[in-house]
């Protein structure tokens, strides 16, 4: 099992990759949310790292951005 001080800091990785893939297509983070069925408020969450898209999530979030 992961240490939660790792668990932390790939959060907030994933959170700076998935900001970035959405900042490189020039979605805004409405947008994204809208396309995954969550608020703007979750989504911003997944991108500061302070929650973790689940696993399909991640897959709409990378479909939708292409990447």
């Amino acid at each position: 099992m992961l240490h939660p001080q790792m668990k932390t800091i790939r959060a907030k990785k994933l959170g700076v990759l998935i900001r970035d893939a959405r900042e490189s297509c020039g979605k805004s983070i409405k947008e994204c949310a809208t396309a995954l069925g969550v608020t703007s408020g979750i989504y911003g969450a997944f991108e500061r790292g302070t929650r973790a898209p689940s696993l399909p999530q991640l897959e709409v979030i990378a479909y939708y951005l292409n990447v």
